[in-house]
């Protein structure tokens, strides 16, 4: 006769790797990941690196089209040049009014009002992309 506390724990380690299974094929990260030749072809007509395309893709939304994600990507480098990088990436997320308001605050002062973001909770945005970034970085993404 059987043990039934062995085929439960059997069971239960079935579901749980399929559980494992269906979360990874669900993620958005590694989808980033198998589209990279996307990245690699857009990033230097962008002035972007691989692994910040990549993390702005994963930021902004991974059924973006390849033109949707462009557009956003060139705004990104235009707004970081100007602005530098926690501002770009807030007006990225569709945040432009806030970083107008926090602009127009601190009278023009892009380091100022990076300063002011930081202590939102959008300034998360920023944190949020520069880990992104460097994860897939660390991945092998230049």
């Amino acid at each position: 006769m059987r043990d039934p506390g062995r085929t439960l724990l059997i069971a239960l380690g079935v579901l749980g790797f399929a559980g494992f299974a269906l979360q990874r094929a669900r993620s958005p990260f590694l989808a980033i990941e198998r589209e990279r030749a996307l990245a690699q072809e857009l990033a230097p007509q962008i002035g972007l690196r691989v692994a910040e395309l990549m993390a702005l893709r994963e930021f902004c939304g991974v059924a973006r089209s390849r033109d949707e994600l462009l557009a956003v990507a060139t705004a990104f480098a235009d707004e970081r040049a100007r602005l530098g990088e926690a501002l770009a990436v807030c007006a990225a997320n569709g945040r432009a009014t806030l970083v107008a308001e926090l602009l127009a605050a601190c009278g023009g002062d892009a380091v100022a009002a990076t300063a002011r973001l930081r202590e939102l909770p959008e300034g998360i945005d920023a944190v949020r992309f520069a880990a992104m970034r460097d994860r897939f970085a660390a991945r092998g993404a230049p």
